[in-house]
């Protein structure tokens, strides 16, 4: 299936989608930031331009919402962590405690 991508209206025209205008108003909230360091101990991230920003969501349906710089290739070193995260929360709950929080409660 391809991706349906809402067609670019001036950013505050009434006519674009709550979830577009949003996004809109994230990235120029934060797009100034640049705090920070580029990581370097992985020679790919090293290569990474600090002023690059962007960000995108898709949605179920198909639709794809994109602001920015976020057609640009970029590595994913750390993309599997939320998942991994969302796993343990759905398999052992969210009153789970690891070892170290059992042994000083």
């Amino acid at each position: 299936m391809r991706a349906l991508r809402e067609v670019r209206a001036p950013a505050l025209s009434p006519s674009r989608s709550p979830v577009a205008r949003y996004l809109d108003a994230l990235y120029e909230r934060f797009r100034t930031l640049d705090d920070g360091d580029v990581a370097t101990y992985i020679p790919e991230l090293g290569k990474a331009d600090p002023s690059w920003f962007g960000l995108c969501i898709a949605t179920v349906d198909g639709y794809v919402y994109e602001v920015g710089d976020s057609q640009i290739p970029f590595t994913i070193q750390s993309i599997p962590k939320p998942f991994v995260y969302g796993f343990a929360l759905e398999d052992r709950g969210t009153s789970a405690q690891s070892a170290d929080q059992r042994r000083r409660n």
